[in-house]
């Protein structure tokens, strides 16, 4: 099956011709929806007749001129066909790593496509996507995804704005029968069929699938009919010759299933050097086996030996678990004839190992059909739900209407109740405040009067002796003239100026007590003199005091005196 539909897309994109690459017309000034037909027309060429480099000069040419239009439709178009060309090449030369690079780029692309704007582009990156992960190792899930959103997205295209969407329609029809659901793929195929009466090579590749899709679920009749049209029709596809061979081969391959060994000979012998001649490998060595297989069990040793070398020869140009598994079990059953028991079980060992590994995939893919069929058991259940909620909708909303009013009620009655609280701790807020505003009055009153009961007891006994003596005492000591003196005065001050001497002590833990003395006796705003006398020492003492405590305040906060004062709040 993947063969023919390398097939397909080879001649689809081989009938593209070099004439293209001179037109003179620039394709991104043509109408669409010729212009996607005339890019791709182009890119296929590029990717499949044209040396990298040439193609990549061509491309740089073509994204030229799609910027040249400032046409945002135009450059999506270029993007999507630079895409399409890298995968192109990347599948014709089996380069995984950049097919799975590529995958990101067009996730990356369709990100920034406005789908409801522009909604073939969007369809065609889908599809895209869906192509690339069919080569890298049987995605199923994350493809089948894809190809439905490109299928979503067609559905709601007019023919006229983009009438060449069969092919894609049928990939999705493709996708069922890959994922195994072979009933969902034939009713999806007959309808695409009858979406476009004329018939063309895609209604080749469309009743090949339905043929497929039948022969997989055993309904042999209808399997044969669909055969049989594609041997009369083959004149619609791009490469008659090789669909002929396919279409004998098929057949055979249907008469071989239903027993009918002398039929299959017939149209298998018919097709395989069709097959051969056109070098369609896949098939040919499918074909080949079975005749292997037919005359193994008729005992026909020479005729099963001319079709084993057939496929003995081409075995390293496929590429399939299952095809090895397949060869391995032919070769065992010929030798077995032949009466090498040894070589028949070597070859039976090595099927047994491939079969082991096909199990898996098929286990696999089992799990993947099984969590797709929960997910449509859970959408069932989810409708089943939203339809109960529609039933009981106007008993929610009758209840929902009370539940406002009482709730409405509710809030209008806490507000109010919050208001009148608020109020009552505002009036109690203000009370404080006037209490805390007359107690620091009065603190700075009675302070006032202890400084200036100090001052005129300073007038009266003017200090006498050594200054310096005088002054290095009062910085050693905590004193204002007693010790009582001071803690009066410190009591005094922190009523006034609360927590002010302790913020001062976390700013300067090294503070000597002297040195607090002098910024409590400093924070009241006195001048120089009247601080001598307070501390019963000359204003030059002072003054030498506050500059050994501005060095200190500025090595530890880089501040001066006054701004450490004034900020101490």
């Amino acid at each position: 099956m993947r063969a023919s539909k390398k097939i397909a897309l080879f001649f689809l994109l081989f009938i593209c011709n070099n004439v293209l690459l001179a037109q003179q017309t620039p394709v991104f000034k043509l109408p669409f929806p010729r212009q996607y037909k005339t890019l791709d027309t182009i890119i296929d060429t590029l990717a499949l007749q044209c040396n990298p480099k040439v193609a990549a000069l061509r491309l740089q040419k073509l994204e030229l001129q799609a910027r040249a239009t400032n046409n945002e439709l135009a450059l999506l178009n270029y993007k999507r066909s630079e895409i399409r060309y890298r995968y192109i090449r990347t599948i014709n030369h089996e380069k995984r790593p950049e097919l799975n690079q590529l995958i990101v780029d067009t996730e990356q692309l369709i990100s920034k496509v406005d789908e409801q704007q522009y909604p073939v582009i969007a369809a065609l990156l889908h599809f895209q996507i869906g192509n690339s992960l069919d080569y890298q190792k049987y995605n199923y899930k994350e493809q089948f995804k894809h190809y439905l959103k490109s299928y979503d997205l067609f559905r709601k295209i007019p023919l006229a704005q983009f009438p060449y969407r069969y092919y894609s329609q049928y990939a999705i029809a493709l996708a069922y029968y890959q994922f195994g659901e072979f009933q969902k793929a034939i009713t999806l195929a007959e309808e695409v069929e009858a979406l476009f009466p004329q018939k063309d090579f895609n209604s080749i590749l469309t009743v090949n699938l339905i043929g497929l899709s039948y022969l997989e679920l055993k309904k042999y009749d209808q399997t044969i009919d669909s055969f049989e049209w594609i041997l009369k029709n083959n004149k619609y596809a791009l490469n008659p010759t090789a669909w002929k061979g396919i279409a004998y081969c098929n057949l055979g391959s249907v008469y071989y299933r239903k027993g009918n060994k002398d039929k299959a000979i017939l149209y298998l012998t018919q097709g395989i050097p069709i097959l051969k001649q056109e070098a369609l490998l896949d098939n040919l060595a499918s074909a080949s086996m079975q005749l292997v297989k037919i005359y193994v069990l008729q005992k026909n040793s020479f005729e099963a030996k001319r079709y084993l070398n057939i496929v003995t020869d081409i075995q390293d140009e496929i590429k399939s678990t299952t095809f090895s598994y397949e060869i391995n079990k032919v070769l065992s059953d010929y030798y077995q004839l032949e009466g090498n028991s040894k070589l028949a079980l070597s070859y039976l060992q090595l099927a047994n190992r491939y079969k082991d590994s096909i199990d898996f995939s098929v286990n696999k893919n089992k799990m993947h059909a099984a969590e797709m069929n929960f997910a449509k058991e859970k959408q069932r259940f989810l409708l089943n739900q939203i339809e109960e909620k529609i039933t009981h909708q106007r008993i929610i909303v009758i209840v929902l209407s009370l539940f406002t009013i009482l709730l409405f009620i509710t809030l209008r009655i806490f507000f109010d109740r919050s208001k009148l609280k608020l109020k009552i701790e505002q009036q109690e807020l203000r009370d404080k405040n006037i209490i805390i505003t007359t107690e620091l009055d009065r603190a700075n009153v009675r302070l006032e009067q202890f400084l200036q009961s100090r001052l005129q007891k300073d007038r009266e006994n003017p200090i006498t002796g050594d200054r310096e003596n005088i002054v290095s005492k009062l910085v050693n000591e905590s004193t204002l003239h007693t010790k009582e003196d001071w803690g009066e005065y410190r009591t005094l001050f922190e009523q006034a100026h609360p927590r002010y001497l302790q913020r001062v002590k976390e700013k300067l833990p090294k503070i000597s007590p002297a040195e607090l003395r002098l910024i409590a006796i400093h924070k009241l705003n006195l001048n120089t003199n009247e601080m001598a006398l307070i501390l019963n020492i000359s204003p030059d003492a002072v003054r030498k005091s506050k500059k050994r405590l501005s060095l200190k305040i500025g090595e530890n906060l880089q501040q001066s005196f006054d701004e450490f004062t004034s900020s101490l709040l």
